[in-house]
């Protein structure tokens, strides 16, 4: 592939985009393919909505299910922050900016099933848990690779107001719960607890449940029990109901960053999300690889600029990835990254060999290649 050729493309985004505050679209009714694929099923935008960027009717989004032979390019991510950064980017797809078909973005609860979807599916890029993007490289001989760190670690040990906990020491004999086993938050927080010499089989009673809704149900019933969830999960929860006294408590960004690592490079960050594309979509399409990143870079600026935090939020409820732009407001974006090239593959490298130095299996028990990581 010639450099010029890419970058022109390129530059024709950043000129495309530039236009689009200026741009107006008198639209139509028809179906657009961009969906929505949840654990709990599909959801449609509500044309309908209160939006003041333009006077743009925004259609409808369709069942996945019924676009299995799309001939555009078929992205998956994780309903987290991840999504949040592309909420700009599937905004202007939709509005045809990218031209037709332009993308289709699968959301998905279960990060298991995104999974599964990746490998089994027409989806050519995901957005995967960092240690589980490892995973599938080793599982798969690499027949992918990462393109960006997407997102940041924005998880914490949740609480009841009147608990406060200031150690992580201090829950020793508590019941900790947390989704989603063997996870890259999972293994986060087992590093966590054996940084600080806390055995979780038995200082404390490390619970797995199957979904947050339990969790929350299960601290009512008992205010020394602690919890780990992501900010956009606890946040909405603790404002529907203030009664429970809720409180995002220690941060594992921060947990993290008092540690010693075995590897200083770490940059006192851990690596939540990535971007990884299959090797052959990447190979046969590498000027359309290039031309998403920078949009995805772009639409993470966008969402992270303080002068839109208003907009980011309600393009994130119309992406039915919050359900309150309000809320979504709330959140700090900060967390949202576009780490892409060399600042890519030295923050994840170390990330990995931190965690394979903890535990191999946390990554499919073997480092990634050099070839793992796109430099272009």
């Amino acid at each position: 592939m010639m450099m010029k050729k890419a970058w022109f493309k390129v530059f024709a985004v950043v000129l495309a985009i530039a236009c689009f505050s200026a741009c107006t679209n008198e639209g139509s009714d028809e179906d657009i393919p961009n969906t929505r694929q949840r654990q709990t099923g599909q959801s449609e935008i509500d044309d309908n909505a209160a939006y003041d960027d333009s006077e743009i009717n925004f259609g409808h989004y369709a069942p996945a299910l019924e676009y299995q032979h799309f001939d555009g390019l078929r992205i998956a991510t994780t309903n987290d922050y991840a999504a949040m950064g592309m909420a700009r980017m599937m905004e202007e797809s939709h509005l045809g900016f990218y031209g037709e078909p332009g993308y289709q973005v699968d959301i998905y609860n279960d990060s298991r099933a995104l999974l599964y979807a990746f490998e089994n599916d027409n989806v050519k890029i995901a957005n995967l848990p960092a240690t589980l993007a490892a995973e599938l490289y080793n599982k798969t001989n690499g027949a992918i690779s990462v393109l960006a760190i997407n997102s940041l670690g924005a998880d914490f040990f949740v609480e009841r107001l009147d608990r406060h906990l200031n150690y992580v020491s201090d829950m020793r004999k508590r019941k900790v719960y947390f989704t989603d086993a063997f996870s890259n938050t999972d293994w986060v927080t087992r590093y966590i607890f054996a940084k600080n010499h806390i055995d979780i089989r038995a200082d404390i009673e490390y619970i797995h449940e199957a979904d947050y809704e339990t969790i929350f149900n299960l601290m009512r019933d008992n205010d020394m029990a602690v919890a780990v969830i992501p900010a956009h999960i606890v946040l909405p929860e603790s404002l529907k109901h203030r009664e429970d006294n809720f409180v995002m408590g220690m941060a594992l960004y921060s947990e993290w960053a008092n540690l010693e690592h075995s590897n200083e490079l770490i940059l006192s960050q851990y690596v939540s999300n990535v971007t990884v594309v299959k090797n052959d979509y990447l190979f046969e399409n590498t000027d359309d690889v290039i031309n998403f990143m920078a949009r995805y870079q772009m639409s993470v600026d966008f969402i992270n600029a303080p002068e839109n935090r208003e907009k980011s939020a309600e393009l994130i409820e119309r992406h039915n990835i919050m359900e309150s732009a309000e809320v979504a407001a709330r959140l700090p974006f900060r967390d949202i990254v576009f780490f892409h090239g060399n600042p890519m593959k030295e923050r994840l490298k170390a990330y990995y060999e931190v965690m394979f130095d903890f535990d191999a299996t946390s990554i499919g028990s073997a480092l990634p290649g050099d070839d793992f990581y796109y430099l272009g």
